[in-house]
């Protein structure tokens, strides 16, 4: 087996890299996990209409019976929202291909097709984030992997200034879209400063390069706050935050169970109103990419 018999990435999606047009990779886990099931392929068919509406090609990622996808058809993203998934991490690819597993990609996994895909730029709802002593798998993947991550913060439950830290030691640009302060993922900010910020889509997509023409090995955090009319006030987020792990807690629920879990009791605390904020986000954050991965493209 070698890395061809493993890795398939679709005609549209290896064509747009080979002519330096713009890609922005996405991954499945909010479709396999987050989104109710009735909703999903309405969910997908709004993502890709974002990042094409923004210049760029939407390349989903996934795993199919053991073969790393990069670009899905029709029929394919069809399976992840209709078939119940695994989640897929970084750590999970290998023993997924060797052994012909299926599962929905985390951003960690994402973020690694990508890069062997040749796709600079990936668009999340957050990422994985600092909690306590435990460093998110998403979190080292961004450090090593040289592809641009635009999210709206950290996951639920986790610490936005110890992520901060975190990522300025391992030299990890973040720049602000818009904005001055770092966003918390369903609230616009988290009252933390940012060192760097930019207006306009071209100006982020000329740090990226600088990035990585000055040989840096990792990624660019792009920190896109969520849309103005779908976010929940910052009290109204803790409240609902420290319930939803109060429930987690009570029903032991940890790993990659967590960040879904919170998310589904946080839409029942709030009436749906977390879910749509959360769906409302990563779209804005496809279209955000898929602007910047343009004038990246353009440079």
């Amino acid at each position: 087996m070698n890395l061809r018999d493993m890795l398939d990435v679709s005609p549209e999606v290896r064509d747009a890299v080979r002519f330096g047009h713009a890609v922005v990779a996405l991954s499945t886990t909010a479709l396999a996990h987050s989104i109710p099931a009735p909703h999903r392929a309405a969910f997908a068919s709004d993502t890709e209409a974002a990042v094409r509406g923004g210049g760029a090609v939407p390349a989903w990622t996934a795993v199919l019976d053991g073969v790393l996808h990069v670009g899905l058809s029709p029929a394919q993203l069809g399976r992840i929202c209709r078939e119940p998934m695994a989640k897929i991490t970084r750590r999970d690819l290998p023993a997924a291909a060797a052994l012909h597993q299926t599962g929905a990609t985390s951003a960690s996994a994402a973020l690694v097709l990508a890069s062997l895909a040749g796709i600079r730029f990936f668009a999340a709802g957050g990422i994985g984030g600092v909690r306590g002593a435990d460093v998110s798998a998403d979190l080292r993947e961004l450090c090593r992997t040289p592809v641009a991550v635009v999210c709206s913060g950290v996951k639920l439950a986790k610490n936005a200034s110890a992520t901060l830290e975190y990522l300025e030691t391992e030299g990890v640009p973040v720049v602000g879209m818009g904005t001055r302060e770092f966003p918390a993922y369903l609230c616009r900010t988290s009252g933390l400063a940012l060192d760097c910020s930019v207006e306009r889509e071209a100006d982020a997509a000329r740090i990226a390069k600088a990035c990585w023409d000055l040989g840096f090995g990792g990624g660019v955090l792009l920190a896109n706050p969520a849309p103005e009319h779908a976010c929940l006030e910052p009290d109204e987020a803790e409240r609902v935050l420290g319930e939803a792990l109060g429930q987690a807690q009570t029903q032991n629920v940890c790993g990659k169970r967590l960040t879904p879990f919170l998310l589904a009791q946080a839409a029942q605390l709030t009436d749906g109103r977390a879910l749509d904020a959360a769906q409302a986000l990563l779209l804005n954050n496809a279209r955000c990419a898929a602007r910047i991965a343009h004038e990246y493209a353009r440079l």
